[in-house]
């Protein structure tokens, strides 16, 4: 599905991994692979879905992801991935606690 040419299936597909799998690291990096796809709901989706593997597995390391997310620099991504940042930390730092 992730190499379809029909984006709304994609962006489907990276919504179903995020719930529908236990390979946390395989999941990781397909999201990260797509944070800067040229389509909006693809990668919208793949930086929500990054936030969202963080909030539902405590242990995942939250650096390379944060990190990625600092490479998003499409205007209309910009907020999103901003706010994903910021969502990731605030878990890290309850966590942390």
């Amino acid at each position: 599905m992730l190499s379809s040419n029909d984006t709304e299936l994609m962006s489907k597909a990276l919504v179903g991994i995020v719930f529908g799998t236990i390979q946390r690291k395989c999941v990781c990096d397909t999201l990260m692979a797509h944070v800067r796809h040229p389509s909006f709901w693809v990668a919208k989706n793949a930086i929500v879905g990054l936030e969202e593997l963080v909030l539902f597995n405590p242990s995942i390391d939250v650096g390379p992801i944060i990190q990625c997310l600092m490479t998003v620099d499409e205007t209309d991504q910009l907020d999103h991935a901003k706010y994903s940042i910021k969502g990731i930390l605030e878990i890290s730092k309850k966590r942390d606690n």
